[in-house]
């Protein structure tokens, strides 16, 4: 997990989601740098900036960042909840 201190503007300052956590938990698992960047609710080029100085986890595919929703929850402090392993099981 990344340390949360060196995110933070002067490391004094705590991030809050600017999101719902019932619109996080709506997100898919795996998140592009846009849906980070509404969740801490600044833009896209401080998401891809933060992630290159290592502020952020990241991984990158096909030359695009992606993030892992468990790690950035992990990060803000908030649950997380994986939709898909909540929702009740079909039966047929």
């Amino acid at each position: 997990m990344a340390n949360l201190e060196k995110y933070k503007p002067n490391g004094k300052t705590p991030i809050h989601p600017q999101m719902t956590q019932a619109e996080i938990d709506a997100l898919p698992a795996v998140l592009e740098s846009y849906q980070v960047a509404q969740i801490l609710g600044t833009g896209r080029r401080a998401v891809q900036n933060a992630a290159r100085w290592g502020r952020l986890p990241y991984f990158k595919i096909a030359n695009q960042y992606r993030f892992s929703k468990k790690e950035i929850c992990d990060l803000l402090g908030v649950p997380y909840r994986d939709v898909a392993t909540t929702e009740d099981p079909v039966v047929a």
